[in-house]
């Protein structure tokens, strides 16, 4: 059950989807605010696309160790996660 600022379990009972606190029934989200929430989303992508372009285009470009140097810590932590689990059984 999620954080409530009210005490007053009747209350919640009697109207669940009058909760007041920090947080809210899953569903309970404005649609207008959804609404708005992806317009901000899609802006933020319309923005954010030239200077994505311009650093795929004029980024570094990759040498040949450098894909094994991004490799090895990846399977190391894998594995000690692995060897984790391995442990707790």
């Amino acid at each position: 059950m999620a954080y409530l600022a009210t005490t007053d379990q009747q209350t919640i009972n009697k109207n669940p989807g009058t909760m007041s606190g920090f947080f809210y029934e899953e569903g309970s989200m404005n649609i207008w605010l959804q609404i708005a929430s992806a317009v901000v989303v899609v802006m933020m992508l319309f923005y954010m696309y030239p200077a994505a372009k311009h650093w795929l285009q004029n980024g570094p470009k990759a040498k040949k160790g450098d894909w094994l140097s991004a490799a090895i810590p990846l399977l190391l932590v894998v594995g000690f996660v692995l060897l984790l689990i391995a442990m707790v059984k």
